[in-house]
C-alpha cells in the first residue's frame, strides 16, 4: 500500500490529468499558503496546517481538490473517473465550490509516487537506473530513476525476485523523470 499522488499529464495548471489516469499529487509540505490566499473555515482545504495532502482533479470542471492520501490512491486505483460530488469533503463536493487557492501554486515540496513494479536496470556513468512502471500509469510513463531515490527494501526484494505488490519512490516535485 502507499501513499498516493503523482504528477503528469495534461491538467489545468500542468500537474495532472483526472484520477482515472493517476494523476493526483501528495505534499508532505506544511499544507500553507504562501499567496495569503483565504484557506479558512468554509473553503475547500485541510483542516490541520501540517497534514499531508493529495490532490484530485474533477473530469467535469477540472478543478483540483484536496483529500486525504490514502483516499487519492484509492480513486488512483479506480478505472472510474473522479468528480467533485465524490469528494469526502461535503464543503468541496459540488463543481461550484471555489479551488483551493494552493491548487495553481508551484509545488517545490517532495512528491510521493506509488511504483506499481521495477521492469529492469542500467548503468549511466557511476549511477545505476531502474526503469518504474508507476501505478495507475501505463508504459509510455516508465521513467528511469536513480537507485537511490527508491526504496532500498523494494530494490533489494525485486533483485531477490521477492518483489512486493507496490512501495514507494521519492522524486522532486519535476515529477516523474522524463528520461
Amino acid at each position: 500500500g502507499g501513499e498516493g499522488g503523482g504528477g503528469g499529464g495534461g491538467g489545468s495548471n500542468g500537474q495532472g490529468g483526472s484520477a482515472a489516469n493517476g494523476a493526483r499529487r501528495s505534499s508532505t509540505g506544511d499544507g500553507s499558503s504562501s499567496g495569503g490566499a483565504d484557506v479558512g473555515p468554509g473553503s475547500c482545504a485541510p483542516p490541520g496546517p501540517r497534514e499531508p495532502i493529495a490532490w484530485l482533479q474533477c473530469e467535469r470542471c477540472s478543478k483540483w481538490r484536496v483529500v486525504a492520501p490514502l483516499y487519492a490512491e484509492q480513486m488512483g486505483k479506480s478505472s472510474r473517473p473522479w468528480y467533485c460530488e465524490a469528494n469526502p469533503d461535503r464543503r468541496c463536493a459540488r463543481c461550484d465550490a471555489p479551488e483551493d487557492p494552493r491548487a495553481n501554486e508551484e509545488d517545490d515540496r517532495e512528491v510521493i509516487f506509488t511504483v506499481e513494479r521495477l521492469l529492469k536496470e542500467r548503468r549511466r556513468g557511476s549511477t545505476v537506473e531502474i526503469l518504474v512502471r508507476w501505478l495507475g500509469w501505463g508504459p509510455s510513463a516508465d521513467s528511469w530513476e536513480p537507485e537511490a531515490n527508491l526504496s532500498p527494501e523494494l530494490v533489494a526484494a525485486w533483485r531477490t525476485g521477492a518483489s512486493p505488490l507496490s512501495s514507494h519512490a521519492r522524486t522532486g516535485a519535476r515529477g516523474r523523470g522524463g528520461r
